[in-house]
């Protein structure tokens, strides 16, 4: 049979590559004496594609500062950025998200980056965050960690220990930068209201 190791994997319920699962489905009997193509054939309806990062769209964000469009979120431009509505997250903390299509079908998510502007200059980055994804009857379910963000310039990479399978993906923002500075302050005159939001320069998807 055919080399197909570079293939994409296959859905990440069945955790086997495209190679695996052409073995699998030629041992079934019914399968055992059909030719390669046929077995290929079936083996493509369990295929599910990698998510192209340049298809990626942001289609909707649970608040909006609009200073720059929001589909800027996914350019490498750092004059631009999405920052969630003013007063969005008290103390700097919340759940604010942007949505995105990852593609027009189901695709495969492995790796997830981001791009802050670090403090002094970013106190509203993003600190903590999660993915969530979107299941087939339209609910949402966290489908990564909770990752930490370092104070640092350029693209930080994050991978999933299990790769997902889904359209759409939500980053949740959990807290920001300067929140870790108020730590169990309780007088609302020690943080201003500016702070109470949070963004970042980019994200990509792979």
């Amino acid at each position: 049979m055919s080399d197909h190791s570079t293939e994409p994997l296959i859905l990440q319920e069945m955790a086997c590559s495209y190679r695996e699962l052409c073995k699998l489905i030629s041992s079934i009997p019914e399968m055992r004496n059909q030719p390669e193509e046929i077995v290929l054939k079936v083996t493509d309806f369990f295929r599910v594609e990698p998510v192209v990062p340049d298809d990626v769209i942001a289609v909707n964000a649970s608040s909006h500062d609009k200073r720059h469009p929001l589909e800027e979120c996914l350019t490498p431009n750092t004059n631009t950025w999405w920052i969630s509505g003013f007063g969005s997250m008290l103390w700097g903390k919340g759940e604010e998200f942007v949505e995105f299509e990852l593609a027009k079908t189901v695709c495969r998510l492995s790796t997830f980056k981001i791009e802050i502007p670090p403090l002094p200059a970013g106190p509203l980055s993003a600190k903590t965050l999660r993915l969530d994804r979107k299941k087939s009857d339209g609910s949402w379910e966290q489908c990564s960690p909770v990752w930490t963000v370092q104070n640092r310039t350029g693209l930080q990479s994050f991978e999933l220990d299990v790769p997902v399978d889904t359209r759409y993906c939500r980053v949740v923002c959990l807290s920001n930068q300067i929140s870790q500075f108020f730590e169990g302050q309780v007088q609302e005159d020690v943080i201003t209201f500016e702070y109470m939001c949070v963004g970042y320069f980019c994200v990509r998807f792979e």
